[in-house]
C-alpha cells in the first residue's frame, strides 16, 4: 500500500523540478567569440508618435532672427539649455504641433530628421532666415525598473535609443 505513495510522491516531484526547465537554448551572448565584429543596427531613427514632447531648437548666424521660433508658453528660449524649454513641444492626439510662427505642423509617424528637414524647409520658404540649425531632443523617453534590483524607479534616456543590455 505503501509502494503507489512513493511511486505517486516520486512521480510529482519530478514532474515539478522538469516543468521549470526550458527545453529552448537562449542566447545570452554565450556564444559569441573574442575579437569578431557583430552587426548592430546603427543607422536606427527614433519616430515620433502621439504624446511625445519634443525639444525643438532654432539657431542661425544671426540670433535675433532665430527668437521668434524659441518662444514656448510665451517665454523666449534663448538657448537649447534654457529651463524654459523643458516643457517642450507635445503631439497632440492628431499628430500635430502647434509651432511659433509657422502654426499646426503635422508630425506624427515623421523620423527625427524628417521632421527636423520639414521645419527646416518651411522657415526657409517663408524667407524668415537663411540655412537655420533645427535641434530635435525626445524630452520624455524613459524606462522602469521593477523587481528584485538594486534600485527600482523610473529613469530618463539621454537620446532617442537605448538597448536592453544598457
Amino acid at each position: 500500500m505503501k509502494k503507489p505513495v512513493y511511486l505517486w510522491a516520486s512521480l510529482l516531484a519530478v514532474l515539478l523540478l522538469t516543468s521549470c526547465a526550458s527545453r529552448k537554448n537562449f542566447v545570452y551572448l554565450q556564444d559569441m567569440e573574442m575579437g569578431l565584429k557583430y552587426p548592430i543596427e546603427t543607422k536606427h531613427e527614433a519616430v515620433v508618435h502621439r504624446d511625445d514632447r519634443l525639444s525643438i531648437t532654432v539657431s542661425c548666424k544671426n540670433p535675433e532672427l532665430a527668437i521668434p521660433f524659441n518662444i514656448c508658453d510665451g517665454s523666449v528660449t534663448a538657448d537649447a539649455s534654457s529651463k524654459v524649454n523643458e516643457k517642450g513641444y507635445r503631439v497632440d492626439v492628431n499628430g500635430d504641433i502647434d509651432f511659433p510662427i509657422l502654426g499646426k505642423l503635422h508630425i506624427e509617424g515623421m523620423k527625427v530628421s524628417e521632421v527636423r528637414d520639414l521645419i527646416k524647409q518651411k522657415i526657409e520658404a517663408g524667407e524668415y532666415m537663411k540655412d537655420p540649425l533645427v535641434s530635435i531632443e525626445f524630452l520624455n523617453f524613459k524606462y522602469t525598473v521593477l523587481g528584485a534590483v538594486g534600485s527600482n524607479g523610473t529613469y530618463t534616456v539621454d537620446g532617442d535609443r537605448v538597448t536592453l543590455l544598457e
